[in-house]
């Protein structure tokens, strides 16, 4: 019982949380930016004249709710992710069992970007350019988040099939 509900609640929890984290990076922070996309949300990448752009426009409430409640938040929800996108690789057996890395490194790259992201708030003054070496760190971030969360999510759902289809041939 105690390993079904960890296997149903936090997918659960994850799909809460990525959605009010969804919320705030969809609608309320463009709403804050002239309808810009954050950084987190360029999957392509970005470059010091978009961040330049992006922080221009982004007005002081929508720079404090970044770096406040929505960066918590996303540093959570990549944990949460993480831990759901192996709950069926786990269960699997042979290959699918061992292919952990993908929802590992995407957990680690959405952390750096974050980490990333927030140092290119604290370090940027009004009016000023982040160097450039710092933003294309975290725009490798962001791309390679994506990449990793892009087979993290196929390695699962693969898995997640192949659960199913073994249990349900069991007699």
């Amino acid at each position: 019982m105690q390993g079904r509900l960890f296997r149903l609640g936090v997918p659960i929890a994850t799909l809460s949380l990525f959605a009010l984290l969804a919320y705030a990076h969809i609608v309320v922070l463009p709403g804050m930016s002239a309808g810009e996309a954050t950084l987190d949300m360029r999957y392509r990448g970005y470059d010091v004249a978009e961040v330049q752009h992006y922080l221009a426009t982004l007005s002081s409430q929508g720079a404090t709710l970044y770096q406040g409640w929505v960066r918590v938040l996303d540093t959570v929800v990549p944990l949460f992710v993480m831990i759901t996108l192996l709950i069926p690789l786990r269960m699997a057996t042979g290959l699918l069992s061992k292919l952990a890395l993908p929802a590992i490194a995407y957990c680690c790259l959405d952390l750096l970007e974050n980490q990333a992201v927030a140092l290119i708030f604290s370090k940027t003054a009004p009016g000023a350019v982040p160097s450039d070496a710092l933003v294309v760190w975290a725009s490798t971030m962001t791309q390679w988040k994506t990449a990793t969360a892009i087979v993290a999510i196929i390695l699962a759902f693969a898995a997640l099939l192949f659960n199913l289809r073994r249990g349900s041939e069991r007699p």
